[in-house]
C-alpha cells in the first residue's frame, strides 16, 4: 500500500519548535540565578487565541494553539477503504495528535498549579527540554523517522 502521509503537521511542528526554543531561553535565564523568565505560551502567530487566560472564551481558544485538524484529516484519508495508507501512516499521525493533546493538558495544568509548584516543574523541564537533542526535537526526528520509513519500505 503506498503511503500517504510525507509530512508532519505544521502546526505541530510550529508548536514543539516554539516550546523547545522557549525552554532553552527560559534554562539560561533562571540559571543565572533564577532571574525572571517570561511565562511559558505556544506560539500564538497562527492561532486566535491571544494568550489570555481570563475568560471562557479564552479558555476555549487555547485549543486552536495546539490544533492538529491536518494531521487528524490525514488519518482519515490513510484509512479510506478504497484507497488506504500504509502502516507508517497509522503510527505517525495519531501519535501526532497525542502529542497535541499533551501538551495542551501540560499547558494547562501548568497555568492552574501552584506557582511554587510549578517553578519547581518548570526548572526541570526547561532544563531537559531546551538544549540540544531534547526530547522535544527527538520527538520531530522520530516522526519523520517512521514517514521516512513507510516510504522506503512501502509500509504494511
Amino acid at each position: 500500500m503506498p503511503q500517504k502521509t510525507n509530512a508532519i503537521d505544521k502546526n505541530l511542528e510550529n508548536l514543539i519548535f516554539s516550546l523547545k526554543s522557549s525552554k532553552f531561553d527560559s534554562a539560561l535565564i533562571r540559571g543565572d540565578n533564577g532571574g525572571g523568565v517570561p511565562w511559558l505560551r505556544p506560539s500564538l502567530a497562527d492561532s486566535e487565541w491571544d494568550g489570555g487566560l481570563r475568560s471562557a472564551d479564552d479558555l476555549k481558544k487555547i485549543s486552536k494553539a495546539f490544533n492538529t485538524d491536518e494531521a487528524r484529516s490525514s488519518l482519515k484519508d490513510a484509512f479510506d477503504l478504497n484507497s488506504p495508507g500504509n502502516s507508517s501512516d497509522g503510527i505517525v499521525l495519531p501519535l501526532q495528535i497525542y502529542y497535541a493533546q499533551q501538551a495542551e493538558r501540560a499547558y494547562r495544568a501548568r497555568a492552574c498549579s501552584s506557582f511554587a509548584r510549578s517553578v519547581a516543574h518548570l526548572k526541570g523541564r526547561e532544563t531537559g527540554h531546551g538544549f540540544a537533542r531534547s526530547p522535544l526535537e527527538q520527538a520531530v526526528s522520530y516522526f519523520s523517522s517512521i514517514i521516512r520509513q513507510g516510504a522506503e519500505k512501502g509500509g504494511s
